[in-house]
């Protein structure tokens, strides 16, 4: 593995880290999209690199968070069990490469770290927890989503999706701009995305009129249909908001205060 690791403590959580930190080649990763690529060992005890690492790491861990986002509101739209099913498969794998990234800056940490780099190592932790829990919401919300509704026979009708695209279309537009804002470090494209609340905020507000009007109009009839279509929408609302936590981290750490 390499001289830097014979300085490195033997504890359990390295163990661990070098049981998943075997780099994949890339067609390996992608039939193991779980499996880190860039988590070199050797570079722990350069903070500096390692951190870069972690960043392109996590570029891998967003791509695939894009195709959950794309295939899970699919899923919603068609009521597609295969589809939802491979998106919980694709959240274990969000979770392995969470659980190395995490442990592969704890290995980081060791080390003597001028007060910039203890800020990117923290702001890093928080920025793969929010996109560990954007894949958990994917992952939970919508597959409760798709198995209730073809349960009770719910079939959404298209009008759901011509109403959900626009709020579907902002928030897979924050995630994608969110990710790449900490991968490229880009603090400009992080406040596009914190700039998106007020168009989300106006959205729900839309889609919360529609949804009393329609009950109203109804006499309640039609009440499981919009509720399917407001489960979805607060699914978006929930994505968007770690969407922006990872934003503000970046914008946060280029101003040098510490994000939320």
């Amino acid at each position: 593995m390499g001289l830097a690791l014979a300085f490195l403590p033997w504890t359990e959580q390295f163990a661990r880290l070098l049981e998943w930190l075997i780099p994949c080649r890339e067609e390996e990763c992608e039939e193991n999209p779980g499996q880190p690529r860039y988590l070199d060992p050797n570079m722990v005890q350069v903070p500096s690199l390692a951190l870069g690492q972690v960043r392109m790491e996590a570029g891998r861990m967003g791509a695939l968070l894009e195709k959950m986002l794309h295939e899970g509101f699919e899923s919603v739209y068609l009521l597609d069990l295969e589809k939802i099913g491979q998106v919980r498969r694709w959240d274990d794998s969000i979770d392995h490469l969470y659980h190395a990234m995490s442990d592969y800056l704890a290995i980081i940490s060791r080390n003597e770290l001028p007060a910039p780099q203890s800020r990117a190592l923290l702001n890093a932790m928080s920025v793969i927890g929010n996109m560990e829990s954007i894949g958990d919401i994917i992952e939970t919300n919508l597959h409760h989503l798709v198995h209730s509704a073809a349960d009770r026979g719910i079939s959404p009708s298209p009008e759901v999706r011509q109403r959900a695209e626009p709020m579907e279309k902002l928030v897979h537009a924050a995630l994608q701009d969110a990710i790449r804002a900490f991968v490229k470090n880009d603090p400009a494209l992080a406040d596009k995305v914190i700039s998106l609340q007020e168009k989300v905020d106006e959205l729900d507000e839309q889609f919360k009129l529609y949804y009393l009007g329609q009950i109203r109009a109804s006499g309640g009839e039609s009440r499981d249909e919009h509720t399917y279509e407001m489960s979805l929408i607060d699914s978006f609302k929930r994505i968007f908001y770690h969407c922006r936590r990872i934003a503000k981290r970046v914008r946060d750490a280029d101003s040098g205060r510490e994000g939320a």
